[in-house]
This record gives structure tokens, C-alpha cells and sequence, in this order.
């Protein structure tokens, strides 16, 4: 009996190992199944043929994974082949005080490719939270992606100049903007950020209440299929700060509400310029103007 005792026990363990190792592959794919702060800037093909390149300007430096687990050096420019709808790219980075994009070092994809995960994994994939911006960091950054379906997510709440500025801009394929919950804007932080996203149907929040120089300057210029405009509760302007924001804005059919009693230069200089759906003004309580 004792013999046969021992025999159960060493098979129970035997057994209770096998359960483990088994769970183990799948624990290890779902780590970034879930979004959250620390998941890391993912590309994932809507169909097959797809692919995405990036290049970085000089300094700075990413890592790539197709797994989530086996991280390598990203070499600038190399093309990362996502042959069937599914297929998953990871890109993270250290790249503190470093400006990463600019009009000619940028996200190319081809096909359609949605983007999630935290962008600030490419500032410091460790710290992502505590990741601060520099002067036009994500400058441009998926400029020209027509086949980009979604957006990542945008969580910094204090942002430097030029740090958003065009990042969108002609991403025809996105229908949905990311949230913005910043509160310290920084000038031209989200100038022409969403510039001819004809794709685009509703502007986010943007909670901010105090302003800076021309920081939703065109921020929405050419977005024709944007029926509804974000409120716009701030209380400080600044010069330029709404100039053609929502210009040519065809489908636009009402106007956000604009409470600001005391203006600034050139503040609403052609916010609604070629809106030719809008059949309504908002009011306009301004009692101190400006240039």
C-alpha cells in the first residue's frame, strides 16, 4: 500500500507539472493581449500583405519583437513583413530627451495595419508613466499612412512644442481619433495633427482649459467626414490657438460652444472657414477682443 501511495503522489506531480508547462506558451502570448501602461507599441495586420517600416532620425534607437518575449535590434528602414491578417509586430525604446520623427524619418506601412499599445514605450518601454517629452518628438510621425486603421494610445498629460504636430496628418484610413487627455498643452502641440483625415467622423475631448500658441492651429483642416467638433471648455486662449481648426470641414454640422469672454490674437482667425454644412454660429459672449 505505502508502494502504491508513493506511486500516486509521483504522478500527481508529474501530472501537476505537465498543467504548468502546458499553460506556460499561452501566458507568455497573452502578455500583451491586454492593453494597459506598459504595452508596448504594437502593429497588428487587418490583412494579409501588410507590412511596416520605420525610420528614425540620427541617435535614436528601437527594439522589435513578433512575439512579445524575443527582443532584437530594430535596424532603421528594414521593412517588417506581416504576410497574413493577424500578424504582429512589438517596437519599444530608451530614447529619453531624443526627437525620434520628422517629416522624412516616419511609420510607412502598407496594406492595413491598425497601431494600439502606449506610444511612450518609445521614450522609455521601462518607465512609460514617467516619460517625459521633448520638442517635436512624435513629429509626423505616421504622416502619410493611409492604411492605418486605429491609433496608439496618447496618455501624456503635459506636452512639449511640436510634440503631435501632423502626426495623423493624411491617415485617411482612421475613423477614430485617440484620446487626448493632456492638460498642459505646450505651443503647436497638436498643430495639423489630424490634417485631411477625411476618414475621421468625431473629434476627441480635448480637456485642456488653458491654452498655448496656435496648439489646435488646423488641427482638424480637411477632416470632411467630421460631423461633430469637440468641446472646447478652455477659459485661457492664447494667439492662434483655434486659427482654422476645424477649416474645410465640409460635413460639420454644429458648432462647438466657445464661452471665452476675454480673446486672444488671431484666436479664432478661419476656425470654421469653408464649413459649408455648419447652418448654425455659435455664440460669441467675447467682450475684450484682441487682433
Amino acid at each position: 500500500m505505502k508502494t502504491r501511495s508513493i506511486e500516486t503522489r509521483f504522478l500527481s506531480i508529474v501530472l501537476s507539472l505537465l498543467i504548468v508547462l502546458t499553460m506556460l506558451p499561452a501566458a507568455s502570448f497573452k502578455a500583451y493581449a491586454d492593453t494597459g501602461s506598459n504595452t508596448p507599441l504594437t502593429f497588428t495586420a487587418q490583412e494579409d500583405n501588410s507590412s511596416v517600416t520605420i525610420k528614425l532620425r540620427n541617435g535614436a534607437a528601437l527594439q522589435y519583437s513578433t512575439d512579445g518575449e524575443q527582443w532584437d535590434d530594430y535596424t532603421p528602414g528594414t521593412t517588417i513583413q506581416l504576410g497574413n491578417s493577424g500578424d504582429t509586430v512589438y517596437f519599444r525604446g530608451t530614447n529619453k530627451n531624443k526627437q525620434l520623427f520628422d517629416y522624412s524619418n516616419k511609420v510607412s506601412i502598407t496594406g492595413k495595419v491598425a497601431c494600439s499599445g502606449n506610444i511612450m514605450t518609445l521614450v522609455d518601454w521601462q518607465d512609460p508613466d514617467n516619460a517625459a517629452m521633448v520638442y517635436d518628438c512624435f513629429y509626423y510621425m505616421f504622416s502619410g499612412c493611409r492604411g492605418l486603421t486605429t491609433a496608439p494610445e496618447l496618455p501624456a498629460t503635459t506636452l512639449a512644442d511640436d510634440c503631435y504636430f501632423g502626426m495623423f496628418s493624411g491617415c485617411t484610413g482612421l475613423t477614430t481619433a485617440p484620446e487626448l487627455p493632456a492638460t498642459t498643452l505646450a505651443d503647436y502641440c497638436y498643430y495639423r495633427m489630424f490634417y485631411g483625415c477625411t476618414g475621421l467622423t468625431t473629434a476627441p475631448e480635448l480637456p485642456a482649459t488653458t491654452l498655448a500658441y496656435s496648439c489646435y492651429n488646423s488641427m482638424f483642416n480637411g477632416c470632411t467626414g467630421l460631423t461633430t467638433a469637440s468641446e472646447l471648455p478652455a477659459t485661457t486662449l492664447a494667439n492662434s490657438c483655434y486659427s482654422r481648426m476645424f477649416y474645410g470641414c465640409t460635413g460639420l454640422t454644429t458648432a462647438p460652444e466657445l464661452p471665452v469672454t476675454t480673446l486672444a490674437d488671431d484666436c479664432y482667425q478661419g476656425m470654421f472657414y469653408g464649413c459649408t454644412g455648419l447652418t448654425t454660429a455659435p455664440e460669441l459672449p467675447a467682450t475684450t477682443l484682441a487682433d
